[in-house]
């Protein structure tokens, strides 16, 4: 006889389940059945919950978390039916998504080869197939032969996790599909429920949108509503390529969605904002940065990563994540300080007086400089003039031009990000008009 339990895909041996947050057991049983959750630890008393499945086989039980690295077997049982998952560990779960960035494997990575040779220890990793299926997608614990399959942006942040916490585990989960805009990760009721999504991405039906539709429905899914510690969002290329004009409103849809459906309101969000491209559609790039930016800067617990200093602007994907791997949780750490998560540096301030301007910038004690710096202003006829800078610590005085309509930082698909702050962390580009 079939057995009609069964437990979302996330659920299988090797997991890692959130440590310090409510642990969340969701699937299907039969309906209006009783399912329950036993926790053993061995030696202790078990941890038992129980919970009704809804009219449609739905059910969602909640228990107790334990700290990590404790390592547990979980009993789910319902009528006869019953399911056992094991070696299971309480640790810090990380979820990756977006697109082909994101979705870019250790395999392609420039130091796979080092990597491979010694992988790093505690690490585990599932990713999420594009549909749900039966066949076994367990979660994995990264050695030589399997590390190619990782995610290589959440490698590097468990690598770094690991410089400032030797022993917690740590488990990533990637949800990403190469090639894909917004709009195909946030559900069909949000884009048919706001009038200006529905005219650009329904009604009018952007071009190459059609092949990667409904991944909210087919991927994100099988993901919710797991506990994370954080989400990493690495997208917006295609999204360059094709609409940059709603990309705002899309991300700020997607993430207030995702993080609904997960049932964490309050998940810290970090955006990797674009790097530079020479490939593409003049200043795409720049308006899909500007939009990433805006939303970090105006949404509760969002945060910005830069990638302004990536090396080469001749290909799309960077050819080692390290360095972005390792800022991600320089900043959400503080550097290992765990003590408040951080943003990149950015333009947090203007003042003036009759004959200069003053910019201030937030995250950062020490502006260097380490390339010229792309600061212009925006003058009559789309001409933009080099502005006069005098470098102070955190700030720069520019000297005021008569007629100008605003003003522009690393404005461009290719620039010279030449701002950093003391910790060589890159200055977000800006563009701002005057009233």
């Amino acid at each position: 006889m079939a057995t009609t339990l069964r437990l979302a895909p996330l659920f299988t041996n090797h997991m890692v389940l959130q440590q310090d947050q409510t642990t969340r057991f969701f699937g299907y049983a039969e309906p209006n059945q009783e399912v329950t959750v036993t926790i053993s630890m061995g030696g202790s008393e078990d941890t038992v919950e129980t919970g009704i499945a809804d009219e449609t086989g739905y059910f969602l039980i909640e228990s107790i978390s334990f700290l990590a690295p404790t390592i547990v077997t979980i009993l789910v049982t319902s009528g006869t039916d019953k399911i056992i998952l094991r070696d299971v560990q309480f640790g810090d779960v990380f979820l990756v998504a977006g697109q082909s960035n994101a979705n870019f494997k250790m395999a392609q990575d420039d130091e796979y080869e080092h990597n491979k040779s010694m992988p790093m220890m505690n690490l585990r990793f599932i990713n999420i197939p594009e549909t749900q299926s039966t066949e076994d997608n367990p979660w994995q614990i990264v050695d030589g032969e399997n590390i190619g399959d990782v995610t290589a942006m959440g490698y590097y942040m468990a690598k770094k996790i690991r410089q400032y916490d030797e022993y917690t585990p740590v488990g990533i989960v990637l949800c990403a599909k190469n090639g894909t805009s917004a709009a195909s990760w946030v559900s069909e009721k949000t884009l048919m429920n706001d009038a200006t999504l529905k005219a650009a991405y329904v009604d009018t039906k952007i071009p190459s949108l059609e092949e990667s539709e409904n991944l909210y429905d087919t991927m994100l899914s099988q993901v919710g509503p797991y506990r994370f510690k954080m989400l990493a969002w690495y997208q917006g290329e295609r999204d360059a390529g094709i609409d940059t004009k709603h990309y705002g409103l899309l991300l700020k849809k997607l993430i207030r969605e995702w993080r609904k459906t997960l049932k964490q309101n309050k998940l810290p969000t970090y955006i990797i904002q674009l790097p530079q491209y020479n490939k593409n559609i003049v200043n795409s790039w720049a308006e899909i940065r500007e939009a990433q930016q805006q939303f970090a800067a105006t949404e509760n617990r969002v945060y910005l990563v830069t990638t302004m200093d990536e090396p080469s602007a001749d290909e799309i994907h960077p050819s080692s994540k390290r360095q972005l791997g390792y800022r991600i949780i320089e900043l959400y750490s503080n550097f290992g300080k765990f003590d408040e998560m951080q943003t990149s540096p950015q333009l947090s301030e203007i003042s003036a007086d009759v004959k200069q301007m003053r910019l201030n910038f937030s995250n950062c004690e020490q502006l260097e400089t380490v390339y010229p710096i792309d600061l212009k202003w925006i003058m009559p006829g789309d001409v933009l003039k080099p502005a006069v800078i005098d470098l102070g610590t955190n700030d720069i005085k520019i000297q005021l031009e008569e007629d100008s309509l605003g003003l522009q930082y690393a404005y461009a698909n290719v620039t010279t990000a030449g701002l950093w702050n003391e910790n060589h962390t890159p200055v977000s580009p800006f563009r701002i008009y005057f009233d």
